[in-house]
C-alpha cells in the first residue's frame, strides 16, 4: 500500500534520495527510521536488493524497474553495475556530497506542499567521479566532505547540514563546459542517444573512462607516468577530455595518435624507443594490466607498432609478439649481419635506404623496411672503400663540418678557422653543426692540392702529412694552403690510391723553411729567457715581468727544428734592468 504523501520521483534520482524524501514527507526523522519501517537497510536500497526496492516502490507508488535501474549493484573484483554498465568502484563518489548549485535552486522551486529539504533530489550522475559538470546547466559540480558519514547517506540530513553552514539559496554556480567526454559517458549510462565510437563502445564503461584519462595524460606529458599531484590539480578532468578528443575518431584516431607518438619519440633525444618512452602512462599502465577489456586497444596499437618499430619475432609490444619482422633499424640490421653500425649506416646510405640528413638520430631510431635489407654479399659490395666518404650526400650542395672533414680526409678541428670554405648564409635544418661549407669550394681545394702532386710509394721520415704539420710543426691547415697558393711550398707528394687529402705529404725541411724568421740576426749576447735567467741567477718570470713593463725588449723566434715560437733577449739589457 502506498503512503499518503508521495513526492514526485525523478528518472535519474537515486533510491536513497527518494527514500529520504518520502520518509520526511510522511513524518520519519531519518533514512534509518524509514528503512527500519520498511524492514530493510540503506545499503540494500543503494545496492538494489529486490526486497527493499519492492517495498520502497510500493510505498512511493513508483515502478520497481525505475528504482532498480538507479541502484548501484556491487560485483566481484571492485566493480559495480549501473543500468547494465560496468563501473569501477573508485568511479563512484562515496564519502562526499556532490551537487549542482543550479539544480538545487530548481529543486527548491518544487511543490510548496513539501518542505525545502524534501524537494532536493540527488541525481545518479552526481555520484560519478568522471563527471564534473552539470549536463543541463553547464556549471561545475560542487563536492563537499560532510562532518559525518550519515550526512552523505541521507539527502535531507546533508541538505540541513549544508544550510547550517552556508546561506540559502545555494552558492553561486560556476560556469564549466560539459565536454563531449562527459556527455558520452553520461548518455551511455542513462541509455540515451549518444556519439558512436567503435574503440570505446567495445569496452566496459570503467575501461572507456580510464582510457580517456590515460591517453590524455600520455599526450600532454609524453614519456611520463601519471603523478598524483597532476591528477588532483585537474579538478575539471581536462586531461581526460584531451584523451577523448583523440579517441573520438575511434580505432583510426587511436592508431593515428600512436603513429604520431612514435615519430615524436624518434625525434626527441630525451626519449627512448621503448613502450613507456613512446606511449608514456597509457603504455606503462596497460602493459601491467591483465584485463581483457583493453585487448582491443592493445591490438590496435600493436598494428602500428609492428609497422613502425624495429621489433623482431622475439620482441614484444604490450606483451604481443610480431608475427614477422617488418622494420629494421641500423642497430638491429648491424646485429643481424655482424657489421658495426657505422659501416651498416654507410652501406644503407649508398643503397638509398636511409637519407643522409639523419645524423641527429641514434642508430636504433633510423628505420627502414626489413624486406629491403641487402644480402651480406650485397652489403660487402656497398661497404665504403678507403678514401670513399660514407657520410656525404653526393648531390648535396652544402655540407656540415663533419661531412666536409670526411670529404677532405682531415680532422674537423683543422677546418674550424678555414672561413674561406664556409657558407655562413646557409643553415641546414635539423643539423647539430651550425658551420656549413660549400661543396664546390671543397672539391676545388681537394683537386688543387692533389693535382700535380708526385706519387710516392715509400715515404721516409722527411715526409709529413697535414696532421703532422699541424700538430708537431704548428703549421695550421689554412696557413699551409696559403703557403701553397703563394708558391712558398712547391713540392707535394701523394700516396698511391688516394682520393682525398689524407694521403697528401710534404717535405719537412721545406715547411720549416717557410716558418723560419725573416728578420736580421740579433745582438751577439742574444739568448733564450731561461738561459739568461740562469746566468744572472734569477727566475725566468722576473725577466718576463721586466719585458711586460717595457724595460727589456724581446725578439720572437720560430725554432727551425720544431716550429715552436719562443722569446730571446739580450743579456746586457737584462743585467742593466736588474741593476736599476
Amino acid at each position: 500500500m502506498s503512503w499518503t504523501i508521495r513526492p514526485p520521483f525523478d528518472e535519474t534520482e537515486t533510491p536513497l534520495s527518494f527514500a529520504s524524501r518520502l520518509g520526511g514527507a510522511n513524518g520519519f526523522a531519518s533514512i534509518w527510521s524509514v528503512c527500519s519501517f520498511l524492514e530493510t537497510r540503506p545499503a540494500d536500497l543503494s545496492r538494489g536488493r529486490e526486497e527493499g526496492i519492492e517495498r520502497l516502490a510500493r510505498a512511493g507508488d513508483v515502478p520497481t524497474g525505475m528504482l532498480q535501474a538507479n541502484s548501484i549493484r556491487q560485483l566481484p573484483g571492485s566493480r559495480v553495475e549501473i543500468r547494465g554498465q560496468i563501473l569501477a568502484l573508485n568511479d563512484i563518489r562515496g564519502r562526499t556530497i556532490t551537487f549542482c548549485p543550479a539544480c538545487l535552486r530548481d529543486d527548491l522551486q518544487g511543490p510548496d506542499w513539501l518542505k525545502e529539504e524534501e524537494r532536493v533530489r540527488e541525481r545518479l550522475d552526481w555520484k560519478l567521479r568522471p563527471i564534473t559538470a552539470c549536463a543541463r546547466h553547464q556549471v561545475r559540480l560542487h563536492e563537499l566532505k560532510p562532518a559525518r558519514q550519515l550526512h552523505a547517506i541521507d539527502v535531507r540530513q546533508w541538505f540541513r547540514w549544508y544550510v547550517a553552514r552556508h546561506d540559502t539559496p545555494p552558492i553561486e554556480p560556476e560556469t564549466c563546459a560539459f565536454f563531449d567526454r562527459q556527455a558520452y559517458l553520461r548518455s551511455r549510462l542513462l541509455c540515451v542517444e549518444r556519439l558512436r565510437i567503435d574503440i570505446l563502445d567495445e569496452m566496459p564503461w570503467y575501461a572507456a573512462a580510464r582510457l580517456c584519462s590515460l591517453v590524455g595524460h600520455s599526450d600532454l606529458y609524453p614519456g611520463q607516468i601519471r603523478k598524483k599531484e597532476t591528477m588532483l590539480s585537474d579538478k575539471d578532468n581536462l586531461i581526460a577530455d584531451r584523451g577523448f578528443e583523440i579517441l573520438r575518431e575511434g580505432r583510426v584516431g587511436l592508431q593515428a595518435w600512436v603513429d604520431r607518438m612514435i615519430e615524436d619519440a624518434r625525434n626527441d633525444p630525451t626519449r627512448g624507443f621503448g613502450l613507456q618512452s613512446i606511449l608514456g602512462d597509457v603504455g606503462e599502465t596497460l602493459d601491467e594490466i591483465d584485463d581483457p577489456a583493453y585487448d582491443g586497444v592493445k591490438d590496435a596499437a600493436c598494428v602500428v607498432a609492428f609497422q613502425k618499430l624495429p621489433l623482431s619475432v622475439t620482441g614484444h609490444f604490450y606483451q604481443r609478439r610480431a608475427p614477422r619482422r617488418q622494420v629494421h633499424s641500423i642497430m638491429s640490421a648491424s646485429e643481424e649481419t655482424g657489421m658495426s653500425w657505422k659501416v651498416m649506416r654507410a652501406c644503407l646510405r649508398t643503397a638509398g635506404l636511409i637519407p643522409y640528413d639523419m645524423d641527429g638520430l641514434t642508430p636504433d631510431k633510423i628505420t627502414f623496411a626489413a624486406e629491403l635489407l641487402p644480402s651480406k654479399e650485397a652489403l660487402d659490395r656497398l661497404r665504403p672503400r678507403k678514401g670513399q666518404s660514407s657520410r656525404v650526400d653526393p648531390g648535396a650542395p652544402i655540407m656540415t663540418i663533419g661531412e666536409a672533414a670526411e670529404f677532405l680526409g682531415v680532422g674537423q678541428k683543422y677546418l674550424l678557422n678555414f672561413d674561406s670554405l664556409r657558407r655562413d648564409d646557409v643553415r641546414r635544418e635539423g643539423s647539430r653543426d651550425w658551420r656549413i661549407y660549400d661543396r664546390h669550394k671543397l672539391e676545388c681545394l681537394r683537386d688543387r692540392l692533389i693535382g700535380g702532386a708526385e706519387e710516392i710509394t715509400n715515404p721516409d721520415k722527411d715526409h709529413v702529412g697535414i696532421e703532422t704539420a699541424a700538430r708537431h710543426l704548428h703549421l695550421p691547415f689554412p696557413a699551409l694552403v696559403d703557403h701553397i697558393d703563394g708558391g712558398r711550398i712547391v713540392w707535394r707528394g701523394v700516396l698511391p690510391s688516394t682520393h682525398d687529402l689524407s694521403g697528401l705529404i710534404f717535405r719537412r725541411k721545406e715547411l720549416l723553411g717557410v716558418m723560419a724568421p725573416v728578420s736580421e740576426n740579433g745582438p751577439p749576447d742574444d739568448m733564450p729567457v731561461k738561459e739568461a735567467a740562469e746566468i744572472v741567477r734569477t727566475r725566468p718570470r722576473t725577466i718576463r715581468a721586466l719585458i711586460a713593463q717595457g724595460k727589456i725588449s724581446q725578439r720572437s723566434v720560430i725554432h727551425p727544428a720544431n716550429g715552436r715560437t719562443f722569446a730571446r733577449v739580450s743579456l746586457s739589457e737584462v743585467r742593466s734592468a736588474l741593476s736599476m
